[in-house]
C-alpha cells in the first residue's frame, strides 16, 4: 500500500481563507431603469485571502499549455421558508478585485472548469471565474453582489449558501443569513459529485 504524498507545488485548501458575509439594508433598487425607494437589499461580499499559492496551478504537464479558466464562486438563495415563495433578484454586482491594488481579476458568469464544482442550484449568471495569474500569495479577492426580493412588499430574509472552487481540486463552502460572516469549509469532492 503506498501513502498519498501531496504535490507541494498545489496549494492546499488550508492556502486559502475563503470568507462570506452578508448585509442587510434597506435603500434605492434600480432594476432597469426602474427605481424604487426604501426597498430591502441584500450585499453579499466573498473575500478568499491567499497564504500560499500554487507555483505550477496546472502541473508540470500543462505548463506549456494551461487550460483556460480558472476559479469559480458562486451562490444560491435559501428561502426563509420552504413555503415563503419568495425569491430575490440579481440587482448589481461587481468585479472580482484585488484588494491590495485594486485591479480587475475576474469576470461574472464563469465558464473555468471549476463551475463544474460549484453545488447544484449555483445559478452560472450569478458566479464568477477568477484569472489563474490573480491568485498570489499575500493577496485577497474580493468579490459582491446586491440582490433584492422580486416582490417590492416586505419578504422574509433568506440565507445565503456560498461556495468557492479552486481549479479542480476542492471545494470550500459557508452560509451566512443578514449580519453574519462565515468562514468556508472544504467539502471533499467525492461528496460534492456524490449528490
Amino acid at each position: 500500500m503506498f501513502a498519498v504524498v501531496p504535490d507541494p507545488t498545489q496549494a492546499r485548501a488550508a492556502d486559502v481563507d475563503v470568507r462570506w458575509t452578508m448585509t442587510c439594508d434597506r435603500g434605492d433598487v434600480d432594476a432597469g431603469g426602474t427605481v424604487t425607494h426604501d426597498r430591502q437589499r441584500l450585499h453579499l461580499v466573498l473575500e478568499a485571502a491567499w497564504r500560499r499559492a500554487d507555483l505550477l496551478p496546472f502541473g508540470l504537464m500543462n505548463r506549456e499549455n494551461p487550460p483556460v479558466g480558472g476559479d469559480s464562486a458562486g451562490y444560491q438563495v435559501q428561502p426563509a421558508s420552504e413555503l415563503s415563495g419568495e425569491s430575490w433578484f440579481l440587482v448589481t454586482n461587481e468585479d472580482p478585485v484585488d484588494t491590495l491594488d485594486g485591479a480587475v481579476v475576474g469576470w461574472y458568469g464563469a465558464t473555468a472548469p471549476s463551475e463544474g464544482l460549484l453545488p447544484p442550484g449555483i445559478i452560472g449568471g450569478y458566479t464568477v471565474a477568477i484569472e489563474p495569474s490573480a491568485i498570489r500569495d499575500g493577496h485577497t479577492i474580493r468579490a459582491s453582489w446586491l440582490m433584492a426580493p422580486s416582490d417590492p412588499q416586505d419578504a422574509e430574509w433568506p440565507r445565503i449558501r456560498g461556495a468557492y472552487a479552486h481549479l479542480d481540486r476542492f471545494l470550500l463552502v459557508a452560509t451566512v443569513g443578514c449580519g453574519e460572516s462565515a468562514q468556508a469549509v472544504e467539502v471533499p469532492i467525492w461528496a460534492r459529485l456524490a449528490r
